[in-house]
This record gives C-alpha cells, sequence and structure tokens, in this order.
C-alpha cells in the first residue's frame, strides 16, 4: 500500500544497513505508477513514503520539525493545513502539563483522513498520530527497542524476515473475516487503534503508544430530540462532509449502487453543487443486475452522467495484485473488483476523488440484539450466529485451535468494551470491531489506485449519529426521515435491497418480515434464503476441477507451511459444502501464507485463467 514506511532501532546500524532498506522499499512499489520518497536514513532512524499521482503526502520542513502527512485534512487551504499541522506539533512537543489531552482533543476536532509523522530535530523526539476513525489503516511491530510502522504488513516482515502467523488472528479471521480487535494475520504485528499517538524518546531510549481516547456510545446527548430537529443537524453536517471531500482539481466519481447510502451521496453531492459522475458495476456473477436500472434511474431523475462498467471473471493477475496489496486484510473474492480500478484510471485519469457509501451503516435501524441478553456468554452466542462465515466447529478444525479459545477470544473482547450495558456492547462490536476494522481494509484497497473518500465516515457526522437514541433508527425512521429531506425523488425510487422504496407503506412489512426472519433457527433461515436465491450471499460452490480449486490444491498440498497452520484434510471434508464466500478467505489464508513464507505465489502460474 502507499503510505509511511518507519524503522526506530536503537539496537541496530539502519545507515549500514540502507542497501537492504532500499531494496524492500523497492518491492513495495507494486504498480509502473508508484513512487517511493526516502526521508530519512540515519543510524537508528529510517522514513520512507510510496506513493502514487492520486495518493496525497506532504512535507513540511524547517530548521526544527520534520513533518510529514499522508492522507487530507478536510476544508482546509494549503496554508490552514500547514497552520492545523503546525498547531499539533505544538502540542506533539510541548514540554508543559498539556500532554496527550490537547492531542487527543486537535484530532476529535479535525475532519480528515490521515497519518501525521512530526520529527524534533533539536531534541531527536519523534510522534506519529493517525486521525480520529483510523481511517488509513496503519500497522506496527514492537520488539525491544525495535519499532516498526507501516501502512504495509510486508514492509515489517520483509525488514527483519518475521514470518510466524498469528494462530488466533487466523481462526477469527475463518469466523468473522476480520479480527475485532488490534490483531493482524502475521504475529508481533497489530494494528494502530483510531486515534493513536507513537511517541518516540531518543535520549531515554523508549517507546510509547497510547490510544488518545476510547468511543463510548453508552451517552446518547440527543436523547429527547425531536426526529425534525436531528434529521436538520444530520443534513447540515452531511452536506459538509460531501463537499470538503470532493475533489477540486480532478474528478469525482461516485460508486453507484441500488441502495440507499450511494443514493444519499448523489444527493449530498447534487446538493452542494458539485460537479460527479456516477459508475455502476455489474459482477461477473451478475449478482448486482437489480442495481443497473435503479442507479440509471437515480441518475436520471438526479441529472448527472452515470456510466457502467461490465466485469469479467478476476484472474490470477486480479487477485495476485490484491493480495500483495492488502496481505489478506481484504478477502481475495474482492479480486473481481480490480480491473475497475485499472479502468476508472484509464477513462479518467489519475486524480480522481473516488466516492463510496461505506460507513452508512451506522444510520441504519438499530443493530442492538433484538432479545435481551441475559449475560456476557449470551452475547456472543447472538454475535456468533449473526456474523460467523464458518461456524466455530468448523472454524476450529481448519486451525486446530479448542472453540472454546475461540470463543473466548471474541467474548474477551466483548468483555472488554466500555459500555456496560450488553445490547450497547454488541453496538460497539457492530461499529468499531467490525465497521472501522473491516470496512477501512476494502476501501483501502481502492486507494492503492485511487483517492476514496466516504462523508459518512466523518468524524463530526460519525459522533453526531452515534448521539443519536437506537430508537430513532428503528424501522429505518431516521434513515427515511433523512432521504426525504435531502432528495424525496429518490427516495420514492426503489432500494434494490427491499424492490420497494424507502418511502412506501409497504416498507415496513418488509422491515417486520425481517425481524421475524432473524429470530428464527439459522438452519431455518438458510433454507429460506436458498428457496428466495438470495443474490448476495452465493451460496453455491465453486465447481470441481476449476482452476480456482487447482491453485488451491497446490497450495494446500504443495506449501508446507500451509499444513503448518490449517488443516487440509478438514478443508478438503468441508468443500462440498462451502458457499463461495467461506472458500474465499480459506483461499485468502491459504494464498496468504504460501506467499509470505516462500515468497512465490501458485496464483503466478494462473495469472491469465479464470479464477472463477
Amino acid at each position: 500500500m502507499p503510505g509511511i514506511h518507519f524503522i526506530h532501532d536503537t539496537g541496530s546500524d539502519l545507515k549500514g544497513r540502507e542497501p537492504l532498506l532500499l531494496q524492500t522499499v523497492k518491492s513495495l512499489l507494486h504498480e509502473e505508477w508508484f513512487r517511493q520518497r526516502i526521508l530519512l536514513t540515519e543510524d537508528d532512524t529510517f522514513l520512507c513514503y510510496t506513493y502514487h499521482p492520486a495518493y496525497p503526502v506532504e512535507i513540511f520542513e524547517n530548521d526544527d520539525l520534520l513533518i510529514s502527512i499522508e492522507g487530507r485534512l478536510y476544508g482546509e487551504d494549503p496554508a490552514g493545513v500547514e497552520s492545523k499541522i503546525r498547531e499539533l506539533t505544538g502540542y506533539m512537543f510541548d514540554d508543559g502539563d498539556s500532554g496527550n489531552g490537547s492531542i487527543g482533543s486537535w484530532i476529535g476536532s479535525v475532519e480528515g483522513d490521515f497519518v501525521i509523522f512530526a520529527k524534533h530535530k533539536p531534541s531527536g523526539r519523534i510522534c506519529i498520530a493517525n486521525d480520529a476513525l483510523g481511517r488509513l489503516p496503519l500497522y506496527y511491530s514492537r520488539i525491544g527497542k525495535r519499532l516498526i510502522v507501516s501502512r504495509e504488513m510486508r514492509f515489517i516482515t520483509d525488514i527483519f524476515n518475521d514470518r510466524c502467523f498469528d494462530r488466533t488472528a487466523l481462526a477469527q479471521y475463518l469466523l468473522l473475516g476480520y479480527m475485532p480487535g488490534g490483531k493482524t494475520l502475521i504475529e508481533n504485528i497489530s494494528r494502530l487503534e483510531p486515534a493513536s499517538l507513537v511517541r518516540i524518546d531518543p535520549v531515554e531510549e523508549k517507546s510509547e503508544i497510547s490510544s488518545l481516547f476510547q468511543y463510548d456510545f453508552s451517552d446518547k446527548e440527543l436523547e429527547g430530540s425531536s426526529l425534525d430537529s436531528i434529521t436538520e443537524g444530520l443534513t447540515e453536517i452531511f452536506y459538509r462532509a460531501c463537499g470538503d471531500r470532493a475533489g477540486r482539481d480532478g474528478t469525482n466519481i461516485l460508486s453507484l449502487s441500488g441502495g440507499l447510502d450511494s443514493r444519499a451521496l448523489a444527493a449530498g453531492l447534487c446538493g452542494m453543487d458539485l460537479s460527479f459522475r456516477g459508475v455502476t458495476f455489474l459482477d461477473h456473477y451478475k449478482t448486482a443486475a437489480l442495481d443497473i436500472s435503479i442507479a440509471e434511474k437515480i441518475a436520471s431523475t438526479m441529472g448527472f452522467d452515470w456510466h457502467l462498467f461490465d466485469l469479467g471473471p478476476p484472474t490470477g493477475s486480479d487477485l495476485l495484485r490484491l493480495l500483495r496489496s492488502k496481505s489478506g486484510m481484504n478477502s481475495l473474492g474482492m479480486g473481481f473488483s480490480i480491473p475497475l480500478f485499472d479502468q476508472l484510471r484509464s477513462r479518467w485519469g489519475e486524480k480522481i476523488t473516488f466516492f463510496t457509501g461505506e460507513g452508512g451503516e451506522i444510520l441504519k435501524p438499530d443493530s442492538r440484539p433484538y432479545k435481551k441478553m441475559k449475560d456476557i456468554d449470551d452475547l456472543t452466542n447472538h454475535l456468533l450466529e449473526r456474523n460467523s462465515i464458518l461456524s466455530l466447529e468448523q472454524t476450529a478444525a481448519v486451525t486446530g485451535i479448542e472453540s472454546d479459545y475461540i470463543y473466548g477470544s471474541i467474548r474477551d473482547y466483548l468483555e472488554q468494551t466500555p459500555e456496560n450495558d450488553l445490547a450497547m456492547k454488541y453496538l460497539h462490536f457492530m461499529v468499531c470491531g467490525r465497521n472501522l476494522k473491516w470496512t477501512s481494509e476494502g476501501e483501502d484497497r481502492n486507494r492503492f489506485f485511487l483517492w476514496t473518500v466516504s462523508p459518512f465516515f466523518s468524524p463530526r457526522f460519525f459522533r453526531y449519529v452515534m448521539s443519536i437514541p437506537e430508537s430513532a433508527k428503528s424501522n429505518y425512521k431516521l434513515y427515511r426521515s433523512f432521504l426525504m429531506r435531502i432528495s424525496p425523488r429518490t427516495a420514492a425510487i426503489d432500494n434494490a435491497n427491499w424492490n420497494l422504496p424507502i418511502m412506501s407503506n409497504r416498507y415496513m412489512m418488509y422491515i417486520y418480515g425481517r425481524k421475524l426472519f432473524y429470530r428464527l433457527p439459522p438452519s431455518l433461515k438458510l433454507f429460506i434464503r436458498k428457496r428466495m436465491k438470495h443474490s448476495n450471499d452465493l451460496l453455491d460452490s465453486y465447481q470441481e476441477g476449476s482452476a480456482l480449486m487447482k491453485c488451491f490444491r497446490e497450495q494446500a498440498y504443495g506449501c508446507e507451511a500451509v499444513g503448518d497452520y490449517l488443516s487440509s484434510k478438514e478443508i478438503e471434508a468441508l468443500l462440498p459444502g462451502l458457499n463461495k464466500s467461506a472458500f474465499d478467505h480459506i483461499f485468502t489464508l491459504t494464498s496468504l501464507i504460501e506467499d509470505i513464507t516462500t515468497g512465490t505465489s501458485s496464483l503466478s502460474r494462473y495469472l491469465d485463467n479464470d479464477l472463477t
């Protein structure tokens, strides 16, 4: 991934290892349009950036400070950005008593997706901070006096040849598709939490990593406010978030589906009188066929250009590019999207700002459990029933880890959330454990090609929504009020997920039917979804004998390290009834383990093959 790659190690002569460091950085230039910039090569410190024309990196330097920022502070002109950054570094290197509180307040008040590095030259002290929602995934490894911080895990594994995998993380990934805490798939590498500060003091030879604040969704400041007043405030913040994120010197592209979130973005961009195009893609499975007519109708109704991209099946080349850019943090099942970004760059150039509706889930109905939870175990069981990809038993069999241990790792996460109410703990999991981790990794895939934004992940918008009582969101009341205010015409168009509009009286029947569905036993729900041929589930299996299955078996049986972590025998036993999504996650792990441990990938023998 483009971005920062940093090492501080008082026990190693980094300057003497410069050829190895530069060779490692060169291996991160995944595409011909990637570039590198070395900022520091010292005995104990190395700092560089990889980037491309659409990925923003700015450097500020004077006699006292070296400051670099990747990403953007929104709503600020260049002079305003520099002023804001200097205000932050004043807090970072202030010897007074303001401490982390002032830095946390600064981060909480700023609109942006960013990672900021600052070095105070006279003292040698270094600070690294990220934004309030951790929008640019940042990974770190700290062993002894060595600290590595990077936007790409392969930089960390390659520098010190540390290539072991975290078995608990592998199990959580197969169970849920992501790790709800700070784990990554690789041992001794963690993901930095949102609103974190890394401090390094070379004189005292110590480093520390602090979380500047933690989200607690117990307090609903807007409790008692009317739905109209809540919607009015929400609309004002949303319009501003759309306007601040729009590119002024390039092309704004909106990923337009037939759902609610992308049409809300279209309304926000139109409401700010911003120029943009809508793009809709149809994957090779044609699962989003219904989106096409609805997206076209939305564009026609609102009067903006709309383009359809009909994507073919993913190839080995597409999957390999995704694997090596995201190191398994985004499932290879998303490999079909890679050609879309190539086509967007080819058609409209490099300076694209790509809008997505990611994060819109926070507006949607009360995601708390549909029944009162008795205790933390009841809540954990509910979480697994609603969110599992493989079952707990299947995950235990494939990884060789006791199911009680895997279960306990999820239970522990729920116990450690700051809310006291069990239902609010579940909300915390869905927002912080899932959305801010899993969703942002998917968006980060896009940043490999294009600068990607989502106004729903505006810190100001996020805080406002999370201060709204969950009861106001139930049955889509808030979303309906919001859409009716910003675009009544698009609110009258069908939602592809329901096949009816949100303003229709029939939508209440759908909502209540869905509530009833969630109360059914898992086996009955699966039976109903199969009978309904739910388009987004892809419940059928991959074909035996396909190029994809051949590639998988080459990994599973040809790479010794895969067998060290996953049971090929147990996977084979699951394959006949395994749906595509579950297999995609297994295949992501076998591909990653093979590539990281051997430096080569079986995918390279299938670069031009259809891997479906």
